[in-house]
């Protein structure tokens, strides 16, 4: 053992102790007039394994989850199912990384364990490259400060659609007029978005 100021310490990585049981250290320290006195600690249960199981997700302010953001989009990040039997999830903390390179984009500060979601930031959104792919990745810690990880994969896209062409009429033909009695007769062809396609058209 080595004496750290009015302190002792000790540390054998020879010893090969139990994962998920509890161990007890006892301390016996004999005088030099042959007395002694022995004294158990408290225990701490040996932990192997950071949290496992969670899954992540983004979402926009009704829940529905979003595989592409835009610099306005309210986002959260959604986390669920972490699991640690050992010692618990202590904390939970998000992250955005840009995909490619990997570079962390931004950290939020340690959220408490019965925390599930989070907002993004307006000005970290604001700040996203367009056409880029992200990484929202949630970190649990456990109380032996073990971590388990979830990721979620986004693309920004900064641009509307583009090109599209509408015809007053059927058959992609432009009529000037059409007829009161029959009915109203539209067409549309050639609308494209290179980053995140057409969901959804209206008239």
């Amino acid at each position: 053992a080595t004496r750290l100021g009015e302190r002792w310490h000790w540390t054998d990585r020879s010893v090969q102790l139990q994962c998920g049981a509890t161990h007890f250290v006892v301390v016996k320290a004999t005088s030099c007039a042959g007395l002694e006195r022995t004294v158990v600690s408290a225990g701490a249960k040996l932990c192997c394994d950071g949290p496992s199981g969670g899954s992540a997700r983004l979402v926009d302010a009704s829940g529905e989850a979003l595989r592409y953001v835009t610099n306005e989009t309210e986002a959260y990040v959604e986390w669920a199912g972490f699991v640690e039997p050992c010692s618990g999830v202590a904390s939970y903390a998000v992250a955005l990384s840009e995909s490619s390179s990997g570079a962390e984009v931004w950290q939020s500060a340690a959220l408490a364990s019965n925390v599930s979601s989070l907002r993004l930031p307006a000005s970290v959104l604001a700040g996203l490259a367009h056409g880029s792919s992200y990484v929202a990745e949630v970190s649990a810690t456990s109380d032996a400060g073990l971590v388990g990880e979830a990721a979620h994969s986004f693309t920004v896209d900064l641009t509307p659609p583009f090109g599209g062409l509408v015809f007053d009429g059927p058959n992609e033909t432009d009529a000037v007029c059409q007829a009161a009695s029959s009915p109203v007769s539209i067409t549309w062809r050639g609308f494209d978005d290179e980053t995140s396609g057409i969901r959804t058209v209206e008239w």
